[in-house]
């Protein structure tokens, strides 16, 4: 889509005169226009946001700009229009009408690194706050708890020296859209054997209290040693749950942590049928992902063409769809391992 058609199709959704109320649209010749407060003269124009949105192929930050925009104009009325736009754009991308992630809710810089002396539970707890409750899109609640998961995890392994990296779906959408993919609900860590096993010995006992590292020790349910994960204790895949009720191990949102072994240069895992070339990984660098850097194969699009050979290409609109089905970051799983989520005070 281009930025002259997303500025149309704009144009067309406030056409209809209540999702616009108190503001009037003029259209132009660049298939754009302006959107004109009732009460005064000077508009917002839909062009200048269209073409910020191709670009930064994100409609949250589209939604800042318009705000920024808006409040400039019409102090008074700025705050609905950036409603009425988050609203339109969120529609349209349910209507399959877009190509970016326009539910979005922006993790941004959601905490400084930390040193080794620093390191300790509820410390961690508190400089990366949880922000489930920041948007109201039930796929992006559940992606700002697993960006916070990534973040502390990354946090954690970089002040005890630890090397993991970033793949499958997590690596495509760092490459693609700079964060998840937007239809994506879990994330993807690989870490070589020996790596893991410093984490398990010096770095899971770090993790805040409302996360925990899964593993047939930690939950006697869970039945994979070769595939652990990190998981959210407030919250449930929802829908896996219910379709298979004897599978009765923690089922809280996820960082799947698969475990690789090096053969003959190679990076292999019981559980990928593909193989990364280690010097494809290592040494590992950085990519954007969700506002900060979490490490990164050296040669990332080396290592997502051996997943997916033709990554730069869109899904069609009926595959864009979670394949872990349902989720929900406020309701947590039948598990003696979860907890309740309360909602912060605003007291």
């Amino acid at each position: 889509m281009t930025p002259r058609t997303l500025g149309q199709t704009l144009l067309d959704w406030f056409a209809v005169p209540e999702r616009a109320t108190g503001w009037e649209l003029r259209a132009n010749e660049q298939g754009g226009g302006e959107l004109v407060s009732c009460d005064a003269r000077a508009g917002c124009p839909l062009t200048e946001m269209a073409a910020l949105a191709w670009s930064l192929s994100d409609g949250t930050r589209t939604v800042q700009r318009i705000g920024e925009l808006a409040l400039e104009r019409h102090p008074q009325r700025g705050d609905d229009l950036v409603t009425g736009i988050a609203k339109a754009l969120t529609a349209l991308r349910r209507l399959g009408a877009l190509d970016f992630p326009a539910d979005g809710c922006p993790v941004g810089d959601i905490g400084e690194r930390l040193d080794l002396a620093e390191l300790e539970p509820s410390r961690l707890a508190a400089r990366f706050p949880d922000r489930r409750l920041d948007t109201e899109m039930p796929l992006r609640r559940c992606q700002l708890v697993m960006a916070r998961m990534l973040r502390i995890f990354d946090v954690v392994c970089t002040a005890l020296g630890i090397d993991y990296f970033v793949t499958d779906g997590t690596l495509l959408g760092a490459l693609r859209h700079k964060g998840f993919i937007p239809f994506d609900a879990d994330i993807d860590v690989g870490m070589r054997d020996e790596d893991y096993r410093t984490f398990l010995e010096r770095g899971a006992n770090l993790l805040p209290e409302d996360m925990f590292l899964q593993t047939p020790e930690t939950d006697p349910y869970y039945p994979n040693e070769t595939l652990v994960k990190l998981r959210d204790r407030y919250s449930c895949y929802t829908q896996y749950a219910r379709a298979y009720p004897n599978h009765k191990w923690h089922h809280g949102l996820q960082v799947d942590i698969f475990l690789y072994q090096v053969h003959d240069d190679l990076l292999t895992s019981p559980w990928c049928t593909y193989r990364y070339k280690a010097t494809d990984v290592y040494p590992v660098s950085r990519i954007p992902f969700e506002g900060f850097y979490p490490m990164s194969p050296r040669y990332p699009e080396s290592v997502i063409s051996t997943v997916y050979p033709d990554f730069k290409t869109l899904l069609p609109p009926h595959r864009r769809h979670a394949h872990e089905g349902r989720c929900c970051a406020t309701t947590p799983c039948e598990h003696p391992m979860s907890l309740s989520y309360f909602a912060p005070s605003d007291s």
